[in-house]
Order: C-alpha cells, then sequence, then structure tokens
C-alpha cells in the first residue's frame, strides 16, 4: 500500500472526460476540501453500495454497517471496491449465506443480526472451514473465468 504521508499524489480517471488520468496532490488540498471530499466519498460509496437494496431500511442499515466494518477492517480490495482476491471473496460469500441460514435455523432474521457480528462469525467460519471453502471457491471462480471467456467459435453479427 502506498504511503500516502510520503507520496500525497492520487492519480485518478474521469469518465466523462474519456478515462483520462488527472493527478491530485493533497498537500495542495485545503483541509476543509479535503474533509469534503473524505466524506462526498464515504457517502457516495456507501449510497452506491446500497442502490440496489429493496429489502428496506432496516437491510439497507446492514449493508451500510457492513461496509463500515470493512473500511474499519482494510477488507476493501480494489478501487472497485471489489474483495482483491476473487477466492477470498468467494469463500466469504458462501460462508456468509451459510452463517445466515444457521441464523435462521435458529429463528433470527437477518435484520435481527449485529453486522460486527455477523462480520466476526463470518470471518471465524472462513478460519475454520478454509480447507473445504477454498477448493469449492476456487472450482467456482475457475467456472466463472471460463463461462466469461471470449469464445473463439462466436460470429458477431451485423458488423459488415
Amino acid at each position: 500500500m502506498t504511503d500516502k504521508t510520503q507520496n500525497p499524489i492520487y492519480t485518478v480517471s474521469h469518465s466523462k472526460s474519456g478515462g483520462e488520468l488527472f493527478e491530485i496532490d493533497w498537500n495542495k488540498v485545503p483541509a476543509a476540501n479535503q474533509e469534503f471530499i473524505i466524506a462526498y466519498g464515504f457517502k457516495q460509496f456507501l449510497d452506491d453500495k446500497t442502490a440496489g437494496c429493496k429489502d428496506g431500511e432496516a437491510a439497507a442499515k446492514k449493508i451500510v454497517e457492513s461496509y463500515i466494518e470493512r473500511i474499519y477492517h482494510g477488507d476493501l480490495g480494489t478501487r472497485a471496491g471489489r474483495e482483491s482476491d476473487p477466492i477470498k471473496a468467494e469463500m466469504k460469500a458462501t460462508a456468509t449465506k451459510i452463517v445466515l441460514k444457521m441464523y435462521k435455523a435458529k429463528g433470527i432474521k437477518a435484520d435481527d443480526i449485529d453486522a460486527k457480528v455477523l462480520s466476526a462469525n463470518v470471518t471465524a467460519y472462513v478460519q475454520k472451514y478454509e480447507s473445504t471453502l477454498r477448493p469449492a471457491a476456487e472450482k467456482v471462480v475457475e467456472a466463472r473465468k471460463t463461462a466469461i471467456s471470449m469464445p473463439e467459435d462466436f460470429e458477431l453479427e451485423g458488423l459488415e
């Protein structure tokens, strides 16, 4: 990870300007603007994560809480917000489904589970059952790669 106290230059792309890259020297940004950018970025990031949530405010709150935990734990992965290791991401997704089923079997609704507790249980589950989760996750990730690869025997129509 880059130490921004030593090299406070951020390279960002802007989609509406053709993906052009711009360099921003954080040392030149006034403190009030830094605070605004950080607050806006957090709000936008969390809004993006709940954009597709149609399960009500409680479910959206759980999503936000889980991402705040991920922010605190350095568990965001790439700039796109995804887990940087697809195998780990798949293991975590599977573990989350299993842990939520375990809660449901005990009569506990997902909305009633504290995000920190859920995150801790998912992490513990991954640690305990990694030897089982990893091979299954590897197969899923490999299957996705195969499914989304461009086939050599398919021709696009209408390209004359």
